[in-house]
């Protein structure tokens, strides 16, 4: 259930991150390249990515895309744990080039804990209401 939901995230992030203005530049059997504004409106960030999945290590990967001001990746990774429970790790992987205003490292630093704790909560959301449809499904 956690891969069909971030297999959806690829090209449905508003469902789990709050996201806006989400275009789709590029959709092939290796990889999406999208556009899409987060934060609040207030202060927005234009994201551009490029997204590649492997199903069989159960990874998919946002790296950056033609940013001139950061580069690096969010990775989400699905594993289990020693209970043999499905576990779902996130990892927020960018470093702002030397150019960059620094009030891009603000605006990122202010907005990143409630866009990720947000993309969390969401993705666990959607697969625990998954799996309780896939369950009611086989009753």
């Amino acid at each position: 259930m956690v891969w069909k939901v971030l297999m959806d995230k690829i090209r449905a992030p508003e469902k789990y991150t709050g996201s806006r203005d989400v275009h789709i530049d590029a959709d092939t059997p290796e990889y999406v390249d999208r556009r899409m504004t987060v934060g609040p409106p207030s202060d927005p960030m234009l994201i551009q990515e490029r997204i590649t999945w492997d199903a069989t290590r159960g990874e998919v990967k946002f790296s950056t895309l033609n940013d001139p001001t950061k580069e690096g990746f969010v990775l989400n990774a699905i594993g289990s744990n020693e209970q043999g429970q499905t576990t779902l790790t996130f990892t927020f992987d960018w470093s702002f080039k030397p150019d960059a205003p620094d009030t891009l490292f603000q605006q990122l630093q202010t907005n990143l804990p409630n866009m990720a704790k947000q993309a969390v909560e969401k993705t666990a959301q959607f697969a625990e209401q998954m799996e309780e449809q896939q369950k009611s499904k086989k009753e």
